[in-house]
């Protein structure tokens, strides 16, 4: 539960020292190690399935494992509904791309999909906002 003077979400670019070296390596290797299993994907079925692949977050796994470990089950689940919104925020970009780029081109459709891209996460982080905070009371401080 946040607090109402606690900001929901933040950047501390000091924490990034935080972090013990062990811990790099392991999301290193894992993201690593799924971009090779993109790649025999790739090699073995083609490249536009492989490719699918290389979508994957590749050091999200490891992430949420080091962070569960070191701080909380909580904090691992909070960012892992960042992931699934930033996922779904890729989806509307990848669409548009797709849709736009026979009508307008490349140069336009990028454009208008990082537009729609930006515009569908703030969208979901505002309804993930109103929806987490009509299900739990706030914890006054």
């Amino acid at each position: 539960m946040t607090k109402r003077n606690e900001p929901f979400v933040g950047v501390s670019f000091g924490a990034v020292r935080a972090v013990p070296r062990g811990d790099l390596v392991i999301r290193f290797v894992f993201g690593a190690g799924i971009s090779v299993i993109a790649a025999i994907i790739s090699y073995v079925f083609g490249a536009r399935f492989g490719g699918i692949f290389l979508a994957f977050p590749a050091i999200l796994p490891a992430t949420l494992t080091l962070i569960e470990k070191e701080e909380s089950k909580r904090k691992a689940e909070d960012d892992d509904i960042g992931a699934i919104l930033g996922a779904a925020a890729l989806i509307v970009f990848g669409g548009l791309v797709w849709w736009l780029i026979p009508i307008i081109g490349a140069p336009g459709a990028i454009a208008v999909a990082v537009f729609g891209w930006l515009s569908a996460a703030v969208l979901f982080y505002a309804v993930l906002r109103v929806v987490s905070s009509r299900r739990s009371p706030q914890v006054e401080s």
